[in-house]
């Protein structure tokens, strides 16, 4: 069996530093995995007709896409004291780190590998076995599809259809939202996700939003551990005897739920828990997915096929396709898991406060080793 680990390269060197020292720290052999660096280079400006009113709305009113960042050559001197590594130059462009997982599959970059692993800068492994023990939960059911759950997330119909941008000018956001119902029409057009799209359901046990944090520890405070445990034990949902804790968020609560109540396909290899989830609505927000080739091909002849890789050339493309992700075990009749084996820090999963700062990343580093 033949790995690819793809990693993606962008903005801040300490993000993918943190990321180098926790793959080095992986028990398992490197002859197990081909090791690519995706550099997303460039500064983001696009002159094409498909851009044409995006720039024109940014020159009049000043707005932008504030997730587009620049390519930061220092982040070079890190990938290039890995040896036996290979280079995949993308441009940098609305597709972020969706986009760049697009031009991996559209240009075959995953064809000699049984499995692809795709991680963005910034991730961490939450601990020292996480490859070796998904490779025995690999060669032993043999997936499709794998997502980090460290923030696993539903949204409703009412949701997606009232979405929001945080782009300040009402032109730019209305704009943005029309590029994202755009793309999501284009994906309901075809067979495989019609019919996936014409059943989003109007909640998922009475809520419009949920967020699971799969991680097997996370630094809560003291008191704020035990005021979310206490909670979750008076509304009769968990003991203190639970087998596995998971922090879920709601508009309404936050409290703790035991995996097994979540899922009703837990595997556990030694230190690292996969689950199956049946919903085909819930989505790994960091685009860190695991992919079988089989799956990629399928996927990548109906993208071809269906003229759906023009989705490219669209500015805020990665809105969209950062849920379609999860949409696609569904729509080719796969099974989709999701495990606790990555964190990407971006935000506190109880206060929601940026936690993925210079400081925090060496913080989780250390925290997992």
């Amino acid at each position: 069996m033949k790995i690819g680990i793809f990693i993606l390269v962008h903005h801040n060197p300490w993000l993918i530093k943190n990321s180098i020292k926790s793959l080095n720290d992986q028990t398992i052999s490197k002859k197990y995995y081909d090791l690519n660096f995706i550099l997303i280079k460039g500064n983001g400006k696009i002159n094409s007709k498909e851009y044409d009113k995006y720039n024109k709305l940014t020159k009049s009113t000043g707005d932008k896409n504030f997730f587009l960042t620049d390519f930061n050559k220092s982040c070079l001197k890190h990938i290039n004291k890995i040896k036996n590594k290979k280079i995949i130059i993308v441009k940098n462009d609305h597709g972020l780190d969706s986009g760049a997982w697009l031009k991996i599959i559209k240009n075959n970059k995953y064809s000699k590998y049984d499995f692809s692993i795709f991680l963005m800068e910034g991730f961490l492994f939450t601990n020292r076995n996480v490859l070796a023990n998904l490779l025995e939960f690999i060669q032993k059911y043999n997936p499709d599809f794998i997502s980090s759950g460290h923030e696993k997330r539903f949204l409703s119909k009412k949701t997606i259809q009232n979405i929001q941008t945080i782009n300040k000018s009402l032109k730019m956001q209305k704009y943005r939202k029309k590029i994202f119902f755009k793309i999501f029409k284009l994906f309901s057009k075809t067979k495989l996700f019609n019919k996936v799209f014409k059943k989003w359901p109007d909640n998922f046990n009475g809520n419009d939003i949920i967020t699971e944090n799969h991680i097997p520890k996370y630094y809560f405070s003291f008191f704020t551990h035990l005021k979310i445990h206490l909670k979750t034990i008076l509304t009769g949902k968990i003991s203190f005897f639970q087998k596995k804790n998971v922090f879920v968020t709601t508009l309404n609560s936050k409290k703790f739920l035991d995996l097994y109540d979540i899922s009703d396909h837990v595997v556990k290899i030694k230190n690292t828990y996969f689950h199956k989830e049946k919903s085909p609505y819930f989505y790994g927000c960091s685009c860190q997915h695991i992919f079988s080739k089989k799956l990629l091909n399928e996927f990548n002849k109906y993208l071809k096929k269906n003229k759906l890789y023009k989705i490219l050339k669209y500015p805020f493309m990665a809105d969209s396709f950062e849920i379609i992700w999860g949409l696609i075990p569904s729509a080719f009749k796969k099974d989709k898991w999701f495990f606790d084996g990555i964190y990407r820090p971006r935000k506190n999963f109880y206060n929601y406060k940026r936690n993925d700062d210079k400081k925090n990343l060496e913080k989780f580093y250390k925290f997992f080793k």
